[in-house]
């Protein structure tokens, strides 16, 4: 900058402030001048060496590209809808002898722009591929890559990564579990930052996996087989029985889901009930799956288990042994049954001449029975009522103050 010798000859009060622009804005520069008097002011673009304003006259013949305004000491540059070419070094000039001028700069920034094509690539199982990202912008982007998911990229068999820089993204010998979705990132500092969706897809044929092929259910009930696949193009999953023939019919119900925690969908499950299962239905099942690289299938055995006793309640148990005893000593074929007994006990009392009246027993077997499970019952307490007499006498022995002797026996 060049300042006047002399207070009344004009000289630039304060630099042109350099400026950054974003491409497609509007820029101003300013040239600030004190005692400018009867001088004239210009404005030139010094990289493409052109007049651009001649004091308050616009010198191209670009419709609205430039303009000019001032006020009392203030020069202003304006250029509309900057391009990359409008920017580099402006000079605001007076015509003093000899002329005066300083310099200020325009720099025009670009957002960064992804180029790529590609938005999937399709690669076979343990195979290399490389995705490929490119970008512009001003200044020159950077290139980051990471999967949607967050989750690591496998770049090999031992080197796992969150982030990867640079236009290439190498990964080798991928397999099922690299498919998904990997996304490009551009960034060089001017807003806003794009970012490009490249999917990933790995080919590779049917794969089943059985949680149980052994499966047991009984007649009658509702039984569900389950199989896991795996492929890529997307298998035909379907089930047959061990003779070859459709599974079809209100009989069978078939419910095939895709695992919703696979980016690509390659994983399913196939599910098979039967309904009602009947003996005919005890035979191995096939689940089969098929895509355009190859088929695989694996089998279900059905195996019939009958169903478990039910427990018996102990008391129970107890009257059915003392039933079949009494049927064997009190039985009405038996010498010594009820009837029997009666009828003896009546001859005898007819013989001296007396009436006999039955027990209750003999008119009733089952009298006995009921009678003999009390007593099997109060048995049991009595037992009980001992040993808790023994526990009581060990626990007040230790006491001699005490008679051990004069607590409440039990009524037996």
């Amino acid at each position: 900058m060049e300042l006047g010798t002399f207070a009344s000859e004009p000289y630039f009060a304060e630099p042109i402030p350099n400026i950054t622009v974003t491409l497609g804005r509007d820029a101003t520069l300013t040239c600030v001048i004190e005692n400018l008097g009867n001088y004239r002011v210009a404005w030139f673009h010094i990289n493409r060496d052109m007049i651009l304003t001649i004091h308050k006259a616009v010198v191209p013949k670009i419709p609205n590209k430039f303009g000019v305004t001032n006020d009392d000491k203030t020069w202003q540059l304006h250029i509309k809808r900057v391009e990359l070419e409008d920017q580099g070094f402006y000079m605001c000039q007076l015509n003093t002898v000899p002329m005066i001028s300083q310099v200020g700069s325009l720099q025009v920034v670009v957002p960064p722009s992804i180029i790529t094509s590609r938005s999937a690539v399709t690669v076979r199982e343990n195979m290399d591929v490389s995705l490929v990202c490119k970008a512009t912008g001003q200044p020159p982007p950077k290139i980051h890559w990471r999967k949607e998911d967050n989750s690591l990229m496998r770049l090999n068999e031992t080197e796992k990564i969150e982030t990867v820089e640079g236009e290439y993204l190498n990964l080798s010998r991928v397999n099922r579990a690299d498919m998904g979705a990997y996304l490009c990132i551009a960034t060089n500092g001017i807003p806003p930052t794009p970012t490009k969706r490249i999917l990933l897809f790995v080919e590779f044929p049917p794969t089943i996996h059985v949680p149980s092929q052994r499966v047991a259910a009984t007649r009658g009930a509702n039984v569900t087989l389950v199989c896991h696949t795996e492929a890529y193009p997307t298998s035909v999953n379907y089930w047959i029985s061990d003779a070859n023939t459709p599974l079809q019919g209100k009989k069978y119900m078939s419910d095939i889901t895709t695992v919703p925690d696979n980016p690509t969908l390659y994983k399913t499950t196939m599910a098979l009930t039967i309904i009602d299962v009947q003996a005919s239905d005890f035979m191995k099942y096939r689940c089969i799956a098929r895509n355009s690289l190859d088929e695989t299938e694996s089998w279900i055995q059905l195996e019939e288990v009958d169903l478990p006793a039910p427990k018996r309640h102990p008391q129970r148990v107890q009257k059915e042994r003392l039933l079949k005893s009494n049927a064997i000593d009190y039985g009405s074929n038996g010498a010594g049954g009820p009837q029997e007994k009666r009828q003896r006990n009546e001859a005898e009392a007819a013989a001296q001449g007396k009436s006999y009246i039955p027990t209750a027993w003999e008119k009733d077997p089952s009298y006995r029975l009921n009678n003999t499970v009390a007593d099997a019952n109060e048995a049991s307490r009595s037992e009980l009522c001992i040993i808790m007499l023994g526990i009581l006498y060990l626990l007040v022995l230790p006491f001699p103050r005490r008679n051990p002797y004069t607590f409440s026996s039990c009524d037996l």
